[in-house]
């Protein structure tokens, strides 16, 4: 724990497809604390100042990050922000440009130049077949 608190999940590695529920413990040092929840780089959450845990829910499709302004115990200020929270609800789109699609082995390559995938997170992909391949 530093001189403010601690998360108890500092941070997503990759996106996650459900809520994320992040709790805040102040440190015995902090006299008193707020916090900001910004999405995509916007504050949509805002506490009041307050002295015990946060409980901090995120649910929608986004980026998030939690900024904690403390007062400690000597009236010196701090903040702490925490890592990035990647909520990704939305289901990819796959395209085929070819209506009726059926490839042998030995033609894997009509599937790296018909088919697409569209994530809002990672972008537009061609279909990754290295798997396929073996």
């Amino acid at each position: 724990m530093n001189e403010v608190g601690n998360f108890n999940i500092t941070h997503t590695d990759v996106p996650a497809n459900s809520n994320i529920t992040v709790v805040f413990s102040p440190s015995n040092n902090v006299k008193i604390y707020s916090y900001e929840v910004y999405k995509d780089g916007k504050i949509i959450n805002t506490k009041v100042p307050s002295t015990s845990k946060a409980t901090i829910s995120m649910t929608d499709t986004g980026v998030y990050q939690i900024k904690i302004n403390a007062a400690l115990n000597d009236d010196t200020p701090q903040t702490l922000s925490s890592g990035y929270y990647i909520i990704d609800k939305e289901k990819p789109e796959i395209n085929v440009k070819i209506e009726n699609l059926q490839i042998k082995k030995e033609e894997l390559n009509l599937i790296e130049e018909n088919v697409t995938a569209k994530d809002n997170y990672d972008g537009t992909r061609s279909l990754d077949i290295a798997s396929l391949k073996t």
